[in-house]
């Protein structure tokens, strides 16, 4: 039925719009616009340690995007959090999945561990190193609880109440890297020099594809878990709106964010005198790497100390020369970085320099610390690796007691003339700045020291030390043809010496060697490792059993004195 037109009120439970309600709409539709400007012109708070490095790189290289703030104390009330969860879940925003690894004392024996000795250590029923292979000393877990998630419960039922709790993955590395009875868990972002990462079930993501790794977990960006009216109000609605569809561009839940690059580097390398009766004896010019190249070609980048020319010109001023066809031992070997910067490149003159450097072009193997002037001889070679930028840089002692000639022969290059990089503290600062830079990751190659002796000399730690902190993150001696220790400075270190690799020298310590293995990524040196090595008629072999021992044994020692007397972390 119609009813009429007069008879048409307002019927119970209708609301008139009142000035007030009217007023009301007016500031919300202010308000909306308020939020919408500010949301548009500021930044989503990010919360969650350490995760940041995974996040800020994928989200900034894909997106473009620069102006996400990042909190890594308590956060703003409704900030996304970045955390961890075990993979294979339903999350709201999984942004990819990274290894979880154990990290250990550098100098701790153990190498590996089962998955249940893994959690049997966490659990405490594991109490001792010796159950796993280990030295006698008593296990202490670190265990990084997170702001938010203790997110190890959500790996392992059980936390063995001895666990000692720390607010950040970079103190747990600092503790574990001082104890030598210390593990925790941590993401490979968070791993230095300092601590060793464990193989799980064989597998080292550092070191193996880390596609293999049975350890793996979700990152995963947790929304705010309220969104109050003054948040929305203020923006942060469009705010987690534009986040959200760049999470979308920027991330693949299922794939791996985690990318290293890794080096192998050898000491000295000499293709002259007894190694040449050996490659020629053998008819093969590959004979010297016939038991070591895999090492080499499997690593990402390879270096070593060339400590001759390759020529068949020039006249004799001190006294190494190889072939040219030698520079087929170095390509077979995968080396594709080699350092000139010694005392026996200009053995046979400018000519056979210039010579090695045509031969090694010619191969497609870089080569530093050499050139026609010293600004070429102290340039930076730049190789680039799975979108991380690697510089490096070499430099070799000059002067009396270290160069010997027959005749005076300019050795350190000149504005005018070619030579090597001579090693100079000046050099080092300016150049190694000008390389960070340029670059991700600065390596420097330095020839120095004194002959026969294990123990560096002070200006090779001072060189050493001043590389560092102008910003080198790795440095790689040679030239004293035996082992000496390494230091860790920093999120970095130094390799004083490796040893002879490939020499013809008899003595027993001159005969041992080390090939030095690194990964590192976009945000600087992540692991060391290091491969015995023994020289058998000239041709290098990893060296195992107590032989291998006894040289790692010999590296662990020389380490210690140069840390004040300290081995494994504890004083000796």
């Amino acid at each position: 039925m119609t009813l009429p037109l007069a008879r048409c009120r307002a019927q119970p439970g209708h609301r008139r719009i009142s000035t007030y309600h009217i007023i009301g709409y007016f500031f919300l539709i202010i308000l909306f616009f308020y939020g919408f400007f500010l949301g548009g012109s500021s930044t989503p708070v990010v919360t969650g340690e350490p995760a940041e490095e995974v996040f800020w790189r994928e989200f900034q290289e894909r997106t473009g995007k620069k102006s996400w703030v990042w909190v890594t104390g308590a956060g703003e009330k409704a900030a996304f959090h970045l955390t961890y969860r075990p993979w294979g879940e339903d999350y709201r925003f999984t942004l990819g999945k990274v290894p979880l690894v154990a990290a250990v004392n550098f100098w701790n024996p153990v190498t590996g561990l089962t998955h249940r000795q893994l959690a049997a250590i966490i659990s405490g029923e594991i109490t001792n190193w010796r159950q796993v292979g280990g030295e006698d000393r008593p296990v202490t877990v670190y265990h990084y609880s997170g702001e938010k998630h203790p997110y190890l419960l959500e790996f392992f039922p059980m936390v063995t109440p001895e666990a000692v709790l720390l607010p950040s993955q970079t103190e747990l590395t600092a503790r574990v890297a001082a104890d030598p009875s210390g593990i925790g868990l941590i993401t490979p972002q968070a791993a230095v020099p300092a601590v060793k990462t464990l193989a799980l079930a064989g597998i080292n993501p550092f070191w193996h594809p880390v596609e293999d790794y049975p350890l793996t977990a979700a990152v995963v960006l947790v929304p705010p878990a309220e969104s109050p009216f003054s948040y929305w109000a203020g923006g942060g609605f469009l705010r987690e709106y534009r986040l959200r569809l760049g999470l979308r561009k920027a991330f693949t839940p299922g794939r791996l964010l985690m990318e290293t690059v890794t080096l192998a580097a050898a000491g000295d390398i000499l293709l002259d005198r007894g190694v040449a009766r050996a490659m020629k004896q053998a008819g093969e010019n590959r004979y010297p790497l016939l038991r070591t190249a895999a090492i080499f070609r499997h690593a990402d980048l390879a270096f070593a100390n060339l400590e001759c020319p390759l020529s068949d010109r020039g006249s004799q001023i001190n006294m190494f020369r190889g072939r040219p066809e030698y520079v087929e031992t170095l390509t077979y070997g995968g080396f594709n970085l080699i350092s000139l910067a010694n005392n026996h490149i200009l053995d046979y003159g400018v000519v056979a320099m210039l010579d090695t450097m045509a031969h090694l072009d010619a191969a497609g193997i870089v080569h530093a610390g050499v050139g026609e002037n010293i600004f070429e001889a102290r340039r930076p070679r730049i190789l680039q690796s799975k979108g991380v930028k690697v510089a490096f840089l070499a430099y070799t002692e000059v002067g009396e007691g270290f160069t010997y000639t027959r005749i005076p022969h300019q050795w350190a290059a000149t504005p005018e003339l070619p030579g090597a990089a001579p090693a100079r503290a000046d050099f080092l600062r300016q150049d190694v700045k000008a390389a960070r830079s340029e670059a991700d990751l600065v390596i420097v190659s330095m020839h120095w020291g004194k002959e026969y002796d294990h123990k560096p000399t002070d200006f090779q730690k001072a060189l050493g030390r001043i590389a560092m902190d102008a910003g080198a993150d790795l440095v790689i001696g040679h030239h004293p043809h035996v082992i000496q220790g390494i230091e860790f400075r920093g999120r970095g270190a130094i390799a004083y010496s490796l040893g002879n690799f490939i020499f013809d020298q008899e003595t027993y310590n001159r005969r041992q060697g080390l090939i030095l293995e690194a990964a590192f990524d976009r945000g600087g040196l992540r692991q060391l490792a290091f491969k015995p090595t023994l020289i058998r008629r000239c041709q290098p072999e990893v060296a195992t059993g107590k032989t291998g021992r006894e040289i790692l044994t010999l590296l662990a020692g020389l380490s210690a004195e140069l840390a004040g007397g300290q081995k494994n972390g504890v004083k000796r």
